[in-house]
């Protein structure tokens, strides 16, 4: 009888937290409670308003070409060192990682400002870091993965070091920020209750470049949280994991 009690406890509980995320997400709360099989977690959700562009970061191994309009003699190809600086006649050491190509340019321009007349610099990637996915959340390993060896959400999260005991596998989503400019959380839709499946639901979900792929952490709100993190402040959000753990960072294209 205890155990009964405590499974009827569980699943009214469940239900519970699947009605309040289905009101937080705007579905409404004014018709009675439904039952759990009648609840549909929503396919994707998206940030309702404002339109974001990739902003690649420059990061050592990247080689990049510096020309300098009509001063070929300062024009050349470079490679980003180890230490993030590169090395160009004139100017010597300036620091490119860690800055997009338009702030390499600016940073350039005003350094050969001292030398020369009025220069016209551009910076043009020649060879970059291939493209990769992201695991942040509660794994053991949050790292930057490429993509060639992580082509599925489990395959990802594996490379991560797996999800720590705490981690909710059952409530994995893809942040992605779409060609149209619209930042979007896809949660990793399982099709039943049993242990394997949501393993079985991240091992076929396709992964596409600069996905980040969230894993929330059981007993909190974090499904909620990541939200309103990732989707509805992407600018505060994700700008400030990219320090750490991402090759790009999003900038506002409204204007």
């Amino acid at each position: 009888m205890r155990r009964e009690r405590n499974q009827l406890r569980f699943r009214y509980l469940k239900k519970m937290a699947l009605t309040i995320f289905i009101c937080f997400m705007g579905a409404g709360c004014t018709t009675s409670p439904t039952t759990e099989d009648e609840i549909a977690l929503p396919k994707e959700v998206y940030q309702a308003k404002g339109k974001f562009k990739k902003e690649y970061i420059i990061a050592p191994g990247d080689s990049i070409e510096i020309s300098v309009w009509r001063v070929p003699e300062v024009s050349r190809v470079v490679i980003v060192r180890p230490d993030g600086f590169i090395s160009l006649p004139t100017v010597r050491q300036v620091q490119a990682s860690g800055k997009s190509f338009t702030e390499l340019e600016d940073e350039l321009t005003l350094r050969f400002s001292e030398r020369l007349n009025d220069p016209n610099v551009t910076a043009i990637a020649v060879k970059v870091r291939e493209n990769m996915v992201f695991v942040v959340g509660d794994v053991n390993m949050p790292r930057a993965i490429p993509l060639h060896e992580a082509r599925t959400v489990m395959e990802a999260v594996t490379f991560a070091g797996g999800a720590k005991r705490s981690g909710q596998v059952d409530n994995v989503s893809i942040i992605r920020l779409g060609e149209d400019g619209i930042m979007r959380a896809i949660p990793i839709v399982t099709s039943d209750d049993g242990q394997p499946s949501p393993y079985l639901a991240m091992s076929v979900a396709q992964l596409q470049p600069d996905d980040i792929i969230f894993v929330p952490e059981t007993g909190r709100s974090e499904v909620l949280r990541f939200l309103d993190d990732f989707v509805g402040r992407p600018l505060q959000y994700v700008n400030i994991l990219g320090n750490t753990v991402l090759s790009y960072r999003i900038i506002d294209d409204n204007f």
